[in-house]
This record gives structure tokens, sequence and C-alpha cells, in this order.
């Protein structure tokens, strides 16, 4: 079997990922999490957004941005408030549903470096994630490195 192309590597890597994130949610009873929860996810960690605001964040139209928020809200995982500084714009918070969301897929994600790491040793997977930063950084991309917002992701 010849080698994978570089492209088909990083999209099957980050499927895996995926996957054990979307297993750990299923086996935590978060059977409701969508991946295009994981930007909103993200996003609203760092701080309370509007729509508009969080639609701009993540790089994706406000009716997109406003239907997945809306299954997030009947889920439980945010929950809209009036902003402190208007009281006709609604701001998008996280509930406590949205944290614990959150932590079951960081804990997911490590995981599944610690595999990796028992699996090619420390060493490889420092160099690979060096190689992988670097990699993303000359393409362009080191906001989204600095501040782990993927956009436009969904």
């Amino acid at each position: 079997m010849s080698s994978p192309e570089f492209g088909i590597l990083l999209v099957l890597a980050s499927n895996s990922v995926g996957d054990h994130i979307h297993r750990a949610h299923e086996a935590a009873g978060f059977d409701d999490v969508r991946p295009a929860f994981g930007a909103v996810f993200r996003a609203l960690d760092a701080a309370p957004l509007t729509l508009t605001e969080l639609a701009a964040k993540i790089g994706v139209a406000k009716q997109s941005a406003a239907a997945v928020v809306g299954d997030m809200v009947t889920g439980g995982y945010v929950e809209k408030r009036p902003a402190a500084d208007d009281g006709r714009a609604r701001q998008l918070v996280l509930t406590d549903r949205g944290h614990e969301a959150i932590a079951i897929a960081k804990g997911a994600a490590q995981r599944c470096e610690r595999s990796l790491v028992r699996a090619v040793g420390a060493d490889t997977v420092v160099a690979m994630r060096a190689a992988l930063e670097q990699f993303v950084i000359s393409s362009g991309y080191d906001d989204e490195l600095r501040t782990g917002q993927v956009r436009g992701s969904w």
C-alpha cells in the first residue's frame, strides 16, 4: 500500500479525534452535541457574545449561527441574556451544561494525544505538534492558532 496523501492523513486524524469526542459525549449523555457546536463552544468559552459578534468571530452567516445557537439553547448548552450595556441586545452565555460538554470534549482530545504518545513516544508527538504548528503559521492561520478558533468550520 502506498503512503496516503498528506491532506488525507490530516483529515483522517481530525475525523478520528472528532469521533472520540462524539463517543465521549454520547457516553456522558450528551448525545445531542453536534460537530457544529464546537466552534460556538470555543467562542463562548472565551466570553459571552451577541449573535452578530459570534457569527463574525466564527466566520459564518448570522442565519447559520442562529440555527446552531437555537439548537444549543434547546439542548440547554447556551442561554440568551440581556446585554449589560444594551438591554435590547441579547448575549449568548454558556450554561453549566455547556461548560460540562466542553470539558468532556477536551478530556477526549487529551486522551487521544496520550494514546498517541503511548504509540509513538512523547518526543515524536512533541515534534509532530511543532511541525503542525509551523505548518499552520506558515499557511497564514496564526490568529486561529493563537485563539483556538476555527473559522467557518461548519
